[in-house]
């Protein structure tokens, strides 16, 4: 019988009960809690909601950044026999709407305010009722800390099959509910597990991505309860790069976008001279502690690739670079690379196509991701993920999206627009900069020596991809039929 993730947290609490597990930082300050610790704020939390008429199969809604309160919470519900809701913090209101709506929940924990305000908007629940991860001065609500002062320990229910419901990030559409158990979330961590060669060794992580992400819960919550060791949680986007000198994680998790914002904010600091030479091990192990990359040995990037400047730079820093895709938020992993290597499926998944539809093999299930095989990025037919990755691995291509057989190219502005300059080519913004005529057969040029034959028709966008526009989803995950939308558009310009 597979352990559910409470079992694993009091295993992990009698196994080393006075060992840090958690640091959050707030207001500068880091907060640490010991695996005791950590276990008794999960019961304390567990008897709050108890005493609020949670118990085994009630659901929690749960939104907010990654945080250690949002761990507690999520045990909580679970210590109790009792399953967790939780749609992206940062989705679009229509959005988050449409999720709260797709599952009922009978209680709500939220990050602040403005969520708070969200649900209720959504819902017409009274906020007065919602606990707070972060009440600001005037909020309505319980704050979280207040609940385990005041309730008593609760006594541990049966843990369900059910241990979430999450979201698919509707890159095919609408956002849809999808059910998790505890034996899946557990299964996909030990593929992890293995795939990092962890052993018995324990995790030490900084986590940046909330927690909805399924994969982010798999590579980092659930690996923490499997195989123990510290989880750290920043303060905020903007502050990452000090939190990584200070807490001195190995691992550190993002999404595509926020390894990239890291890589800029690094590669300015790389003094005149410096090395990233291959044959430069010396220097760029003093590079690494100039950068307080010294004891970072994995970064783990969820949902998509990089930029290729951003994985040449870690990986020239001697920092493992693992890519998870999950195709499905069913499956949370189901495909991993690293540099200058193919997508290869997680221990334990196959990926294969049925009547044009991309369908996951997982231990026995069979999941049916609704997902073109075509369409379904680099789980999908091979030519359109090789495409999808030779393309994206040129430094003046940001995305390159294979829809209905014609490839949709974004321009990384940047490197395209230092080119157009070096031409002497003028431009103001990135429309007038891809539509220059230069620029247009340049990307084209550059996409027909990346893909060769196998281009096929091409099409560069005349806007970046973005959440405003609903092109990208709130995780940043691209709207594959909003991408086909433009392509039509195009062609009937």
């Amino acid at each position: 019988m597979t352990a559910s993730l409470s079992d694993l947290l009091r295993a992990q609490a009698t196994r080393k009960p006075g060992a840090p597990a958690l640091y959050q930082k707030r207001r500068g300050v880091w907060i640490g809690r010991s695996w005791s610790r950590y276990a008794a704020d999960v019961q304390a939390f567990a008897g709050y909601l108890a005493g609020i008429g949670f118990g085994p199969g009630s659901r929690l809604l749960l939104i907010g950044e990654a945080s250690a309160e949002w761990l507690i919470a999520e045990a909580a519900a679970h210590w109790l026999g009792g399953a967790t809701v939780t749609p992206y913090p940062d989705a679009p209101a229509g959005e988050l709407a449409d999720m709260i709506g797709q599952s009922g929940f009978d209680a709500v924990v939220v990050d602040g305010m403005d969520l708070a305000r969200a649900v209720q908007a959504a819902t017409g629940a009274e906020p007065a009722g919602f606990v707070l991860i972060r009440p600001e001065a005037g909020a309505v609500g319980t704050p979280f800390e207040a609940t385990l002062a005041a309730a008593p320990a609760a006594t541990p229910g049966t843990a369900g099959g059910l241990a979430c419901i999450a979201f698919t990030p509707g890159a095919g559409g609408r956002s849809r509910a999808v059910p998790i158990d505890h034996a899946t979330l557990v299964a996909k961590a030990e593929a992890l597990a293995t795939t990092f060669k962890l052993g018995d060794d324990a995790l030490h992580a900084l986590a940046q991505v909330p927690p909805a992400h399924l994969a982010e819960r798999i590579a980092t919550a659930t690996l923490h309860l499997r195989h123990g060791g510290t989880l750290f949680f920043p303060e905020r986007v903007d502050t990452v790069g000090a939190d990584i000198e200070e807490a001195r994680p190995r691992q550190l998790t993002a999404l595509p976008w926020q390894v990239d914002m890291l890589y800029h904010a690094l590669s300015g600091r790389v003094p005149a001279g410096g090395s990233l030479d291959p044959s430069g091990w010396f220097a760029r192990r003093a590079l690494r502690r100039h950068l307080g990359l010294s004891s970072v040995r994995r970064l783990v990037v969820h949902g998509g690739q990089a930029s290729a400047a951003a994985e040449q730079f870690f990986h020239r820093l001697d920092i493992e670079i693992v890519t998870g895709y999950g195709v499905t938020e069913a499956a949370g992993w189901s495909l991993v690379r690293r540099p200058g290597q193919q997508w290869t499926p997680l221990a334990g998944t196959k990926s294969v196509e049925r009547d044009g539809e991309l369908v996951l093999e997982e231990g026995g299930r069979v999941i049916a991701t609704g997902d073109r095989a075509e369409a379904g990025g680099p789980a999908g037919r091979l030519e359109a993920s090789e495409i999808e990755a030779r393309l994206q691995a040129s430094p003046l291509i940001a995305r390159a999206i294979v829809v209905g057989g014609i490839v949709a190219i974004e321009a990384d502005a940047r490197t395209t627009g230092a080119w157009a300059n070096a031409q002497g080519h003028g431009y103001t913004t990135y429309r007038s900069l891809v539509t220059l005529p230069a620029v247009a057969e340049m990307l084209r040029a550059e996409a027909a020596g990346r893909a060769g034959a196998a281009l096929g028709s091409m099409v560069v966008l005349a806007e970046p991809l973005a959440r405003a526009d609903g092109t990208l989803t709130a995780s940043a995950t691209i709207r594959r039929d909003a991408v086909a939308a433009l392509i039509r558009a195009h062609e009937r310009a």
